[in-house]
């Protein structure tokens, strides 16, 4: 049986899913990947990273799918769009990079906002801020102008990666509108956007659609990963909608939530919703946009917990072969809602919707002696979720109508509890599809892009995904919608002492003094 594969570059990790004409899927395989923290708000991830992940996990993946690389016949490659990767004359990287939610360009965000704002909303349909290429490149330009000097192309992070697996030096339509130097209008280079960014116009890669060729594999990538040499490469586009594909979001009025590195609320519409709070992007569907909100620390809060305060019993939990996240989910099962008057907010990197505020901080607030890591796990977990809630809150005010049902996905969706406190929080159903990672998404475009189905809808009814269903508790909607308040609440006495408590720096050492 012939199969296509699908890959992912994920903030945390690299993912696989091979896909076989008659609708299975296998995998996801996965290998993590090291994101850089070298500053408070600062990510950043090495671009030959990837690569070498690649080199590492298809070979593995290949083996314990009980495949041979000449079943392989195409493969598409997503990521999260605003990663941009600068390359010097030789297509070498003059630095790490800078990854989507890396806070470090507030600055230069806020002075574009000041300066160019209105014009770049009205040509880009979003507002300046410290996720968008542009201003992520206007950062290295003033600060690291040794590199800058050296720059001379520029490609995102999935077109980098299927570069070095021989494709052409090209980028998808969806991922050009995530660096804020694309027109919306016109879909192409932004010739004043680009100016403002410091580019040449020879340093942009050509606009494809996703399902567009976009090369094929080289000796050397074929000898380094398994895969035969030849086979096509296509354009790909951005995890998100990778993951609309993946669970069958394809018709307008279909939704998501996403419990993952970040959490979001996208929705599938006929038309674009341009608003500074929202995030505008086109479906891989002609036709159909998913304007979407973002919390910036879902998962990766859990995560963050993990690493620092699990570390012992990460190390038991793998020796018995279990997963301490699901050690920490049941403990997050043994505390009742609310954490016994725990709270969470989840702004480890700043927040996007609805405060548009890289200054916030993230909180634990109302701790006291009773409350055990089971309490900081549940609040963290409901933090996210309330999270989530302003982040429908804003969509609700900008006119756009809420479904009852929406599917949830994301790697924080595995947990039973979390899934839960979701559901009660949102008082709305929850449908779990078995398979949700964007490389199945990435699989599935490969496999419409060569011809192995007809279009997105043959793909989907062919893919068989089923779905669990989680139903919300009523008793619990006024408790949460109480708590939420509270939540709110807190946020608004507490914001504007952010800035304040980062600013301070203690005083440089003093000599010890000796007797």
């Amino acid at each position: 049986m012939q199969y296509v594969l699908g890959v992912d570059i994920g903030s945390s990790g690299m993912k696989l899913s091979f896909l076989g004409q008659d609708g299975s899927m296998l995998g996801p395989y996965g290998v993590e990947l090291k994101t850089g923290f070298p500053a408070p708000g600062w990510a950043e991830q090495d671009p030959d990273d990837w690569y070498r992940a690649l080199c590492s996990l298809l070979p593995r993946s290949l083996r314990e799918a009980g495949l041979h690389g000449g079943d392989i016949t195409a493969v598409a490659v997503d990521a999260a769009t605003h990663t941009t990767v600068l390359l010097d004359a030789d297509m070498r990287p003059v630095r790490d990079a800078i990854m989507w939610n890396d806070q470090r360009s507030a600055a230069v965000a806020e002075e574009c906002a000041a300066a160019w704002g209105d014009e770049i909303y009205r040509r880009t349909y979003h507002a300046p801020s410290a996720m968008w290429s542009l201003c992520q490149m206007l950062w290295v330009r003033r600060q690291e102008p040794e590199r800058w000097r050296r720059v001379r192309k520029l490609l995102f992070a999935k077109d980098y990666l299927r570069w070095r697996m021989g494709g052409r030096y090209v980028t998808d339509v969806i991922d050009a509108q995530g660096s804020m130097l694309l027109d919306m209008a016109t879909m192409a280079w932004d010739p004043f956007l680009c100016g403002l960014a410091g580019l040449e116009p020879a340093w942009l890669p050509e606009i494809l659609q996703p399902c567009d060729p976009a090369g094929a594999v080289s000796a050397r990538c074929a000898e380094e990963t398994g895969l035969p040499a030849g086979i096509p490469l296509y354009a790909g586009s951005s995890d998100t909608v990778m993951e609309l594909l993946a669970v069958g979001a394809i018709h307008r009025g279909d939704a998501t939530i996403k419990l993952a590195t970040s959490g979001r609320i996208c929705l599938i519409t006929d038309r674009a919703w341009p608003d500074p709070l929202l995030v505008n992007y086109r479906h891989v569907v002609p036709g159909l946009w998913y304007p979407g909100t973002g919390t910036r620390s879902c998962a990766t809060s859990l995560r963050w917990f993990k690493d620092c305060f699990c570390g012992a019993d990460a190390r038991a939990a793998a020796a018995a072969g279990e997963s301490i996240y699901d050690v920490l989910d049941r403990e997050a099962a043994s505390v009742p809602a609310g954490a016994e008057g725990l709270l969470f907010h989840p702004y480890l990197l700043g927040e996007f919707t609805p405060y548009q505020d890289p200054n916030l901080r993230g909180s634990f607030t109302g701790i006291s002696m009773k409350h055990t890591r089971a309490h900081f796990v549940r609040a963290l977990m409901e933090g996210c979720a309330f999270s989530l809630l302003d982040c429908r809150g804003a969509l609700e005010r900008m006119g756009l109508a809420m479904p009852e049902r929406f599917s949830i996905i994301g790697g924080g969706a595995a947990g039973t509890v979390w899934r839960q406190i979701v559901a009660d929080g949102f008082q709305c159903v929850l449908s779990r599809p078995a398979y949700s990672d964007s490389s199945r998404g990435s699989a599935i475009l490969a496999a419409v892009a060569c011809g192995m189905f007809r279009d997105f809808e043959e793909a989907v009814s062919v893919c068989e995904n089923p779905a669990t269903e989680v139903l919300p508790r009523p008793a619990y909607g006024a408790f949460y919608r109480e708590l939420f308040a509270l939540y709110r609440e807190v946020h608004d006495r507490l914001a504007e002492l952010y800035p304040r408590l980062t600013a301070l720096r203690p005083p440089a050492e003093a000599p010890t003094l000796h007797n």
